[in-house]
């Protein structure tokens, strides 16, 4: 595959730029092939984001502005009237937006699902469901299973039901644990993924065990601060 090209970088350093300007350099040679380009993205936020950036940008273009972008497209397309393309592309765009295609991959599958419904024996009108409590239910008792023969976790676990006992929370921490584990499905936790992959967990374990002790003591202090001062104010 002598066109494949992979981009590999860190998180604010100009990924989608690069990925608006790959997507321009196609459709600026030909402005009906937009409806021939799949944008694949991981959320739909940076799905939203990645199609209202292509259209900012081709409406600045066919303004004349993005002048460091016009001349780069200008250099790697060899186009002269980028600004004309641009404006051509965008009509086109908002005239077929419902071929302007950006999905994320999940959506993109989907997609392609439904088109082989048929073939592959689905009901029409099928619905896709994620059935995130039973696998949340089971993960969390393979996970409590492991008390008593996983040292690490039993002393971690070991402290969370103290911790919550000081609370006034209870010594069940399974339901704790299952709410907690649900962030993992969220959109927010997909668009933080890559900079958790990152994190020395281990370094921020131990860092994060100092902060708790210096916010229980912090909470403890206070605490006994203000009992003192209702037991002064009784005494008044």
């Amino acid at each position: 595959m002598k066109n494949f090209l992979v981009y590999q970088s860190s998180a604010g350093s100009g990924k989608t730029y690069t990925l608006v300007k790959e997507y321009l350099k196609l459709v600026l040679r030909n402005p009906s092939d937009f409806s021939h380009i799949l944008a694949v993205t991981f959320t739909i936020k940076a799905t939203d984001e990645m199609a209202l950036r292509i259209i900012d940008t081709l409406r600045n273009l066919a303004e004349g502005g993005e002048t460091n972008l016009r001349k780069d497209l200008e250099t790697e397309t060899h186009i002269k009237d980028i600004p004309g393309q641009s404006k051509e592309v965008l009509k086109k765009i908002l005239h077929g937006y419902s071929d302007f295609s950006v999905s994320t991959i999940d959506s993109f599958f989907t997609r392609i699902l439904r088109s082989f419904a048929r073939e592959v024996k689905l009901q029409i009108g099928y619905d896709i469901e994620l059935k995130q409590d039973e696998v949340l239910e089971k993960t969390v008792d393979d996970m409590l299973d492991e008390i008593g023969t996983n040292t690490e976790l039993t002393t971690y676990l070991t402290d969370l039901v103290y911790n919550n006992i000081d609370e006034g929370k209870g010594w069940k921490i399974d339901k704790h644990i299952k709410e907690l584990a649900k962030e993992i499905f969220k959109e927010r936790y997909r668009e933080r993924k890559n900079i958790l992959e990152e994190i020395d967990f281990a370094d921020t374990k131990e860092r994060v065990n100092d902060l708790t002790k210096d916010m229980k003591n912090i909470r403890y202090n206070f605490e006994n601060f203000m009992e003192e001062k209702s037991c002064e104010s009784e005494r008044l």
